[in-house]
Order: C-alpha cells, then structure tokens, then sequence
C-alpha cells in the first residue's frame, strides 16, 4: 500500500547523512537485485533495467534514492547487503562500493572488502560524537 511504502521510505530517509558504511537486508533498486522467477520460464525484457532475465527485481527504490544521495555528498563508501542469493558479489557504482553478502551455497568464499581509512577522511573523535546518530528511534 502506499502507506506502508512511505513508512519504508520515511525509515530510509532516516540514515544519517555521516553515514559511512550502511548495512541493510534489502538491496538498493538495480544493483545486484534480481532474483530467479520460476514462474518465468523464459527470458524477458525488464521493463525496469532493459535488461533481459528470468528473474524479478527486489531492491528498493526508496533505498538506492537515498544511497545515491548519500554517496554525492561523498560520505557514504560502502552498502552491504542480501536478501538476493544469486547476487552473490561486490561492485562499484555511483561513486561506492556495494557488496551483496548472501551466500547462496554452503562453500561460498564471503566478500572481503579492504577500506583504507583515508576513505573515511574524519578523526575518531568525530566518530564518536555522531555515535548517537546510529540509532535512530
């Protein structure tokens, strides 16, 4: 309903905007989002990506809008994710690194993603200030 898509949307435009490093269930719209359809036996034309896939696109648009808006106010460096298993990767777009962690199969090597810390630009001092920030009611 709408109601519930605008109480989704209202949490997100929550995330603070020092956020460095977001980590969600849901992925952002198109970035690594698509799952397997059975019901799609055959491949099709999204009419979302323009892409041609058997699968439907489980990201939320409310989310990718607030981590693009995020990553241009250059703070936000890292999304991880899941919920889509057979995205199982990490990948650079709009400025940030975005790594989809679900694991689809039991041997699955976890994404192992290096940050330097001069990414993050800002003393622990401020980090430690904004702490508050990370719990929003």
């Amino acid at each position: 309903s709408a109601e519930s898509r605008q109480f989704i949307a209202d949490k997100f435009n929550r995330i603070p905007e020092r956020t460095d490093i977001l980590v969600s269930h849901l992925p952002p719209a198109l970035v690594m989002d698509v799952a397997y359809c059975p019901k799609r036996l055959e491949g099709y034309q999204c009419t979302l990506c323009g892409e041609f896939h058997r699968g439907k696109h489980w990201g939320s648009g409310d989310l990718r809008h607030r981590t693009r808006y995020l990553s241009s106010k250059h703070r936000l460096k890292l999304h991880c994710f899941g919920h889509v298993h057979e995205f199982h990767q990490v990948m650079n777009l709009d400025g940030m690194i975005y790594s989809n962690a679900s694991m689809p199969y039991r041997h699955q090597v976890p994404n192992i993603i290096d940050l330097p810390l001069s990414l993050f630009g800002s003393s622990t001092t401020d980090k430690k200030k904004d702490r508050k920030d990370c719990n929003p009611q």
